[in-house]
This record gives structure tokens, sequence and C-alpha cells, in this order.
């Protein structure tokens, strides 16, 4: 049995020289290996077992190798190929070798013995306190799952990628990646991570020659973004295509088409869809895999038809075998703009808007029904008789399912199949989704294992300055929304309406600083009339603390930042506001604060992020 070392021993066990014998406590089947390199941390093993070599780390708690001593008293195959009997360790070499004594002839070191993992079943090992960490064994079994799963190259390849690995976002890559063509509408909750999911999505196309020629489309301020993480998770640098590469290209390629000339391309959707000729170019290629990020923003109306971005997807779409639309907010769109979207990925199944209302009508009553389902099972209950007839209803075209359904009803809450039998009813659900193969819509609660968001609400009374510019301004704002587009048809002066008085109000509201600059592109009259109330806020002296007295929201923030020992991001909502919080803050707080909004350069949003992440 393998040879238990004291406590004072432990350090030697750590293998560190050419020759020395090793094993794998985790996973005994390699058998006994043999360092054959030292690389600084890492250590070069030849397991005979395998016919193969394998590198490990060395490195304190991460080391999954131990040196193998024999036993005394083993006999044990030398490479001559006598067999010797083993009478005791001695000390090692000045190579670090382990040289062990026999009953007859000289020591013998380590390196020239062939020695075989034995007797190191679970109860041996744990006779011999040889034990190994839970961690260890884990890492193992997940490798081994992994194994099993990664049956495709484009498994391989998002199995592969550089990211944490989310059940969730593996399961979308996956998933994706079995179908052909993939198109998908990936519309997870903030912070759940669509552009790993099409990173991921990406890696594996490419590495199953899918996505030769790539075409990602998203706001300008986000291009750079794309690029990097693009190659920092999936090993790719794409092209940028803007303005000076486009000169470039002219120059270098006469006469070619912009969107020829490079294979993949991240680009700005805004600045496509703005110029003709761009848009004719981008359309008029064939396109393995196009990515549309911020897809809420291609609008589209019964009325008026698609907006510019809208209409240069629909163009692409129908040249492009992959289609993948990225959006947070795809239930807060209208239902036709909804329906706009999925027609974009499949336009025959989506072709009659009154066809998906009654399929999103028939997805509600199913979502409902599964989750009757899931209740049942994991409450350890019975289905109520009035769930068992709406999922009749719902499995009544196809026999079989309604006895799948009869048979999880007659059950007993403890069969311990009920759960395998749940899970099949819910798979028979899920096929007559008829939104599932389109739209992948992960939400937080149901995910879980994300960091916990804890709210905390803290109500703010104005001061006096801004309890007068709330009376005056809020009067003027509405008086003055009522007079916007009187030369729109209805619906559009009701939409300009609320959109412009949503946009003043909660800049009197919440950034009086950033009111005055607002109002000088909507009514400079208006402007004018509210510079002096909002001075008064603005400007207000500081107390004798140092804190501001004119707004109440701006004096919190000081206070929370003078106590805060971490960095602190606040999120603002339009590039306006930013600057004049940052303005107040230079005033008020006098440090150096990082900004980040659309309108900066791709390079100063580059500083600044990488200025932020300095300790």
């Amino acid at each position: 049995m393998v040879q238990v070392r004291k406590q004072s021993e432990r350090r030697r066990d750590v293998p560190r020289a050419n020759g020395q014998l090793v094993w794998c406590p985790s996973d005994p089947s390699l058998g006994v290996g043999t360092i054959t390199a030292v690389e600084h941390a890492r250590v070069r093993v030849s397991f005979a077992r395998l016919d193969d070599e394998r590198v490990y780390t060395t490195r304190g708690g991460d080391c999954a190798l131990t040196r193998y001593f024999i036993h005394e008293g083993e006999s044990v195959s030398a490479r001559d190929g006598d067999t010797k009997h083993i009478k005791r360790l001695g000390p090692d070499d000045e190579n670090g070798l382990a040289q062990y004594e026999v009953d007859d002839g000289p020591p013998v070191l380590e390196t020239d013995l062939l020695p075989d993992v034995r007797d190191v079943g679970a109860m041996e090992r744990l006779a011999s306190l040889a034990l190994v960490h839970p961690e260890v064994v884990r890492a193992r079994i997940a490798g081994l799952e992994l194994d099993e799963i990664a049956d495709r190259p484009g498994t391989a390849a998002v199995l592969g990628a550089r990211v944490q690995w989310l059940p969730h976002q593996i399961d979308v890559a996956t998933v994706a990646l079995s179908t052909d063509p993939v198109r998908r509408l990936l519309a997870d909750e903030v912070g759940l991570g669509k552009t790993v999911e099409a990173a991921l999505i990406y890696a594996g196309l490419r590495h199953e020659g899918r996505a030769e020629r790539v075409l990602i489309l998203t706001p300008e301020a986000l291009c750079i973004q794309w690029l990097g993480e693009l190659y920092r998770k999936a090993h790719e640098l794409l092209v940028l295509l803007d303005d000076e590469r486009l000169e470039d290209t002219a120059i270098d390629f006469p006469g070619l088409n912009p969107f020829e000339a490079h294979q993949r391309i991240v680009t700005s959707i805004d600045a496509v869809s703005a110029s003709t000729s761009l848009a004719t170019d981008a359309t008029s290629c064939e396109w393995d895999l196009v990515v549309v990020d911020e897809a809420h923003h291609l609008r589209w109306s019964a009325t008026s038809g698609g907006n510019d971005a809208y209409r240069l997807v629909e163009g692409l779409a129908a040249n492009t075998r992959h289609l993948l639309l990225l959006t947070a907010t795809p239930m807060a769109l209208d239902p036709a703009e909804y329906h706009a979207l999925l027609r974009l990925l499949d336009p025959i199944r989506f072709d009659q808007p009154d066809v998906f209302e009654r399929t999103r009508g028939r997805v509600q009553k199913l979502r409902a029904a599964g989750k009757f389902v899931q209740h049942a099972t994991t409450s350890g209950g019975k289905l109520a008789d009035e769930e068992i007839a709406r999922l009749t209803e719902l499995l009544a075209d196809d026999p079989g399912d309604v006895r799948a359904l009869e048979d999880f009803v007659a059950m007993p809450t403890d069969d311990p199949g009920r759960p395998g039998s749940a899970d099949h009813l819910l798979e028979l659900l899920r096929d007559r989704h008829g939104l599932a193969d389109f739209v992948v819509r992960n939400r937080r609660g149901p995910v879980g294992g994300m960091p916990c968001r804890i709210p905390k609400v803290t109500p703010l009374e104005p001061s006096a300055a801004q309890e007068v510019l709330l009376d005056i301004g809020e009067e003027l704002v509405i008086d003055l929304v009522a007079s916007v587009g009187d030369a729109a048809p209805g619906e559009a002066i009701e939409r300009r309406q609320l959109a412009t008085m949503g946009q003043l109000l909660r800049a009197l509201w919440a950034s009086p600083g950033a009111l005055s600059e607002i109002l000088a592109g909507i009514s400079p009259v208006l402007q004018q009339e509210l510079q002096g109330p909002v001075s008064d806020v603005v400007n207000a002296p500081l107390d004798k603390n140092g804190l501001p007295t004119g707004d109440a929201r701006l004096r919190w923030l000081v206070e929370l930042l003078r106590q805060c020992p971490a960095k602190c991001l606040v999120f603002v909502e339009s590039a306006v506001a930013v600057r004049a919080l940052k303005s107040a803050l230079d005033a008020a707080w006098g440090k150096d604060t990082a900004v980040f909004h659309r309108e900066l350069l791709p390079r100063d949003q580059d500083r600044q992020v990488a200025w932020f992440r300095d300790s």
C-alpha cells in the first residue's frame, strides 16, 4: 500500500526533480509516473499506462501530484528486468532522487524502479489517511462530465473559451450549436452575460468551420468593448471598420466593397445604417454570422415600417445563415416590435402578426402550466384539479402526452421516479412553446448563483432651493409639453409629449446641473426662465463640513463617498447628466472621478476604464 509520510516529511513529497516517481491521488488510474522535465513551477510527467506525457503545476495548493514512495517489504520490478525487494527508504541523493535499500546489492534509485499504484481503493486510502481535498475530487468529476459532453468541436471550443463557466451560458451556447442554422434572440436579464453567450456561440461556429465571414453590428460606443471581449474570451481578433479603416481600405483595395476586404468585422450599426452606400455594401455580401447588439433599437411600426437600423438588419438577415440578436428588454417592446425582431430570425414562421399573437397567448398558458408541474414536484404536493384540466387541454393533441400527464398525476409524491416524470412533462410542454427555439430568456432568480442584490432606497428631502425649482419647473414643463409636436399625427404627438416630459422631469428632479443643457435643444425660452432657480441649486455654497447645501442628492452622494473605503460606481442616465455630476463632484468632493459615456472617443473610453481599474 502507499506509504504514509510523517508531517515533518511532507515538504519532500512535493515533486521537484527529474526522475522522481509521482502519482495523482485524485486519479490513481493513471498509475505511477516519472518526471521527465522541470520547468519553473511546472513539471512534465510520463505515465506508462497512458503512453503519454502531461504537465502539472507544483504551486502550493494547486499541485495535484505527490511523490510516490514504495513501502518497505514490497517487491518492485526494476528497469533491468529484475525484481527488487525493498528493505527501507533511505535519504535522497544530491539530485533529489529517493534511494531504496534492497535485500541484496547496492541501494537503488527510484528512477530505476517500475512500481505501480496498488491497494488504493477508498477503504485503503481512508485507513492510511492518504486523503485528497474534496475540491480536487470535484474538479476531477467535473472534468469527466465535461469530457462526456464535449462530443463535437464546437462544444470543445465553448469549453476552451477564457471565461468562468456559468451553467446557463454553457447551456445556451451548446444548445444553439446543436442546431443549424443558429438564429436566436438572446434576451437574458442585464448582468447574465449575453455578450459572453454570443462569444461562445461564435467560438463554436468558428471551430466547426461554420463562421468564416462574420459581421458584428453594435452601437459605436461598444465597438471597442466587443473587440476586447472577443479577443479575451474567444481568442479572436476582428477588424474595426471605422472611418479610418474605410479610408485605408479605399486606398489599399480601390473599387472593392469594404465589407469584402475583411472577413471578420466589428462596426457601428448607426454609421452603417445612416449611409446608403455602406448599407448597400453590407447587405450585398453573404455572411456566415451576423450579430446585432442592443437589438431593441431596431424599431418597427405598422404605420411607418422599420427605421434605418431595422431595414439594414432585415437586408443582412436575408444574406446570412446564422443570426444573433441581443437585447435585455424584449418584453418592454411593443408587441409589434417584438414580432418584428422574431420575423428577422424566421420570416416564414413569424410572417403574420395575428399568428404571433396566438403564439404569445399559448406561451403564457404553457409557462403557467410549467410552473404548476415544478411547484408540485419541488413541494412534494399534488396537482390541483384545475391545473390538471389546463395541462390536459394543452397536451390534448397527442394521446401519448396525455398518458404521460396521467402517469405523473398517479405517482405517489414520494416516488423516486417522480422528478424524472416531471422533467419529461416539462419537455412535452416546451415542445409546444413555439418561441423557445428562437428566444433565450434567462432570469437571475431561476439561474441562481449570481451575486445577491440588496436594494436600499434612501428617501431625501429636497433643499429649500430645490423646492422652489420643482414648484416653478414642473408647471413650466407641463405647459411646454402641451405644445410639443403640433404638426405631427395624433399618435406621434402623444409619444413626443411623453418622451419630452419624461426627459425634462427626470432632469428637474435628479440632475438640475444638466437641465440647462437639455433645455437648450428644446426650449431656449424655458431655459432662460429657469436659469435663476437652477443656479440657486447648482451654485449654492458648501456648509461648514464642506457638504453641498443646494442639492440634497449631491449632498448624500458626497457623504457616501467620504465613507466608502473601496471604489464606488454611480450609474447616471445620460452623458449630459454624467458631465453635470462630474462637475459637481469636482467642486464638492475635490477628488478625481472617472467618467464613461457614449460621447467619449473610443481611446478616451479605454483610458477611463484603465484608470478606474488601477488599484
